[in-house]
C-alpha cells in the first residue's frame, strides 16, 4: 500500500506594524516582535536584513526562526540613531505559502 499527500504548511503571525518611542540621537532602544506559527506544519522564517531592515534598525537576536504548531518566537530589534529623523523598513521571509514575504513596518523618530 502506497500513501501520498502533502504536509500542512506553518502559518506566519506577526504584527505589521511595530512603533518606537521618539529618543534623543545617539542612544538606542529595543523593542521586542513577536513571531508565531497558527498552522499545523513546521515554519521557518528569517527577519530580512538584505530585503528591507535598514540603518538605525538592527536585528540583535532571532533572527532566523523554526517553529512548530502553535510556537513563538520573539525578536529583538534595537533601534539607534546617529542623527534626528523619522526611521521606517523592515521585511520578514517565510516558507508560508500565503505569506512569503512580508512587510513589517518599523517606526521610530529621533530629536
Amino acid at each position: 500500500m502506497i500513501f501520498a499527500g502533502i504536509g500542512a504548511p506553518g502559518k506566519l503571525v506577526i504584527a505589521r506594524r511595530l512603533a518606537f518611542p521618539k529618543i534623543l540621537a545617539g542612544t538606542s532602544f529595543v523593542k521586542l516582535l513577536s513571531v508565531r506559527n497558527s498552522g499545523l506544519g513546521v515554519l521557518h522564517g528569517n527577519i530580512d536584513a538584505v530585503l528591507g531592515l535598514s540603518e538605525p534598525f538592527t536585528v540583535i537576536a532571532g533572527e532566523a526562526f523554526t517553529l512548530g504548531h502553535n510556537q513563538s518566537t520573539l525578536v529583538k530589534i534595537q533601534f539607534s540613531p546617529g542623527a534626528p529623523g523619522v526611521y521606517s523598513g523592515l521585511a520578514v521571509t517565510s516558507d508560508d505559502p500565503a505569506s512569503s514575504a512580508i512587510t513589517v513596518v518599523l517606526t521610530g523618530s529621533a530629536k
